[in-house]
């Protein structure tokens, strides 16, 4: 059981990493005000409904992408 819930832990931080990925990339193409919700969504093949289920709001994810940015050094 505990194997189980270590691997939805594990695939969850995987999906939110690749979501915030996908939205560097994204912010770094179009800018801050030429990014949506649902093109961060449509870019890393998922609903808007389902990216929302991860990132509620849009703090958390732009959050999450300034966190990758200045741990990685990521660039465009």
């Amino acid at each position: 059981m505990a194997s189980a819930k270590l691997r939805r832990v594990m695939n969850r931080d995987r999906l939110e990493a690749d979501i915030a990925a996908e939205a560097v990339r994204v912010f770094a193409e179009c800018g801050y005000e030429g990014t949506s919700i649902a093109t961060i969504a449509e870019n890393a093949g998922l609903s808007k409904q389902n990216l929302m289920y991860y990132y509620p709001a849009s703090r958390p994810c732009t959050a999450a992408c300034w966190t990758m940015y200045w741990m990685t050094g990521w660039s465009a």
